[in-house]
């Protein structure tokens, strides 16, 4: 009696470990899937859309102009350099942001600081940085115009930057936040450009069929977003403005010293806005980004269709889902 009960107590324990095994294979194995394939034939790109969902997608051909090569996406984190809005939120807000540019099989790094360096003091413009810890490190930037930073993107170099007013602050590591008191010349070639204010400010004036609405983008805090009305050099805002239009909340800025670009989102980097920054890098936006066409159908419906291609160098680009819950997507140059 004793030996049947023991074995009874096994065979329910082993039953027990099956299904949290069985569980745990339900929760982490994804059970959709999406692939995506295009091509160019003289003024078309013909696309194709793989996928066992039922859910709506949404394919853009772009012309991104000529500037935009990139072959890495890299973030960068470093605990031992302070940041005004602490080390654990960034970090998670970069893990947040890499997941969700998996889904348009964008790989985003997290380097150290020291590696990021080299890439800048190498001039490597293949790389493009994406800033969200509110400070650069003193290794790039101290608030000179002689700076590596300025001198990677005269080069071409792309860098992507949110989470408070861009310049403001520079650090060594275990060292205080530095204040940098006019950074707005450095890097737009003008004074009063960024926003100063801290208080959070919202906009919601999207406009039908603009390519900020095609894209899916629905990013609009302008905290520390740009008066592009003053603003000399070539550049792409996006629909979202302060009630008074004079602040963007996100733009893409020309360099006004050289060939490369800024990307400056006005806002913070966080779990409810990574979505909404992944969607702005996947399509490789520049200052010069148009829509040439678009189309809006159910994948188990129209999987696969046409488009008007851009003349010179052409994107397409197909998310499903919408512009709060991407399923899957990718950007492919053509």
């Amino acid at each position: 009696m004793d030996f049947d009960s023991k074995k009874i107590g096994v065979i329910v324990i082993v039953s027990m470990m099956v299904v949290i095994f069985a569980g745990e294979a339900i929760s982490y194995n994804n059970p959709y899937y999406s692939e995506f394939s295009a091509e160019r034939v003289d003024d078309e790109i013909l696309y194709s859309i793989s996928s066992n969902l039922s859910r709506e997608y949404t394919a853009v051909s772009l012309d991104n102009g000529n500037m935009y090569d990139i072959d890495r996406y890299v973030a960068f984190f470093d605990d031992t350099y302070p940041m005004p809005d602490g080390k654990d939120g960034v970090r998670g807000a970069l893990d947040w942001l890499r997941h969700n540019l998996q889904k348009y099989r964008i790989d985003l790094e997290i380097l150290g600081f020291d590696d990021m360096e080299r890439i800048v003091n190498d001039l490597d413009v293949s790389v493009a940085l994406v800033f969200a810890t509110g400070m650069l490190p003193a290794g790039i930037y101290s608030g000179s115009p002689d700076d590596p930073l300025f001198k990677w993107l005269k080069a071409g170099g792309v860098m992507y930057w949110m989470n408070g007013k861009i310049g403001q602050r520079y650090a060594e590591s275990g060292s205080t936040l530095q204040e940098v008191l006019n950074p707005d010349p450095l890097f737009f070639g003008i004074d009063n450009v960024v926003r100063k204010s801290t208080s959070i400010g919202y906009g919601r004036n999207l406009s039908e069929g603009s390519l900020t609405d095609v894209l899916g983008i629905y990013f609009g805090e302008y905290t520390n977003g740009m008066d592009t009305r003053r603003l000399g050099t070539d550049l792409l805002s996006l629909d979202y403005t302060s009630s008074s239009g004079r602040y963007s909340a996100v733009v893409f800025v020309k360099y006004h010293d050289g060939e490369g670009m800024i990307c400056n989102i006005g806002g913070a980097l966080n779990h409810d806005t990574a979505h909404a920054v992944a969607q702005i890098i996947a399509p490789r936006l520049t200052y010069e980004s148009k829509v040439v066409d678009h189309f809006t159908g159910q994948v188990n419906k129209v999987p696969k269709g046409s488009l008007q291609s851009a003349v010179n160098d052409a994107y397409i680009f197909i998310y499903i889902g919408n512009s709060m819950t991407v399923i899957g997507g990718q950007c492919i140059r053509l």
